[in-house]
């Protein structure tokens, strides 16, 4: 599972807009529980969280980031189920 998230971005091409990445840090994943990552724009967020809150996701972590040349920011969450 993912402990640990942090988001990057890449500006080489400002006209295709900003592309987000994430650096993830794994560790053994406990027996029944149910995880995962988004890496989004933060205009994107809310529709995210409510398809994760549907599969019983509850908030972990987060980091993010804003792009130096367009401003557009973006947002890098862990989720899990307990």
């Amino acid at each position: 599972m993912a402990s640990s998230i942090e988001c990057l971005v890449d500006d080489v091409k400002p006209q295709l807009g900003p592309r987000f990445a994430a650096r993830v840090q794994y560790e053994p994943n406990p027996k029944n529980l149910d995880w995962d990552y988004i890496v989004t724009r933060t205009d994107h967020i809310k529709r995210e969280e409510a398809l994760l809150k549907q599969r019983g996701l509850k908030f972990y972590s987060q980091s993010g980031v804003k792009s130096s040349k367009s401003g557009v920011t973006g947002i890098c969450a862990t989720w899990r189920s307990r």
